[in-house]
Order: C-alpha cells, then structure tokens, then sequence
C-alpha cells in the first residue's frame, strides 16, 4: 500500500499525533534519514493524502501542516503491529 518513504513520513507525522506535524519539520527529518528529494517527498505525500490516510493544511499560510486521518492511525498501528511481529519471530530490530 505504501512506500518505505511514505511510512517513514507517517511514523514523523504520528510522532505528533493528536498534534500536527509541520510539514517542512517532516520533510527534513525523513532527509535526513531517506535518500529523498523535493519531488520524490510531494509525490508521496500527494500519495498519502488521495489514500486518505493524512490531510495538509494550511492554504493560505506561510507553515503547512500534516495531520493524520483515523485511517492513517489504523494504517500506523498496523505497521507498528507487523514490526513488532517480525522482531519477535526474528529476535533482530534490524529485520522489523
């Protein structure tokens, strides 16, 4: 369903949760930590929003700002729940 670049912006976006995430944060985070670009990030992130798993907001303003929808909670969960799963079968973080 996603890219290992689109979970790793929904776990920086979780990490906010309940709160927005400020979108430039995000995507310097996941830089930081994904051999990303500009257009790589967006399309992902326009990805993730017709998935209806975030919402961006913002227009108008300077800071934009991510929010998870409860789909994207539950997708979230599930990732966390399949990492966990894979630790536990493998005993290796590396392999979750």
């Amino acid at each position: 369903m996603s890219s290992a670049l689109q979970d790793a912006i929904l776990g920086h976006i979780a990490m906010a949760d309940p709160a927005p995430a400020e979108a430039a944060e995000v995507f310097l985070k996941v830089c930081l930590r994904e051999d990303t670009s500009v257009p790589l990030f967006v399309d992902a992130v326009m990805e993730l929003e017709d998935q209806c798993l975030i919402t961006l907001r913002g227009h108008g303003c300077a800071t934009w700002f991510f929010r998870l929808t409860e789909n994207g909670r539950l997708h979230v969960s599930q990732l966390i729940t399949d990492s966990l799963c894979a630790m536990s079968a493998t005993g290796k973080l590396a392999e979750a």
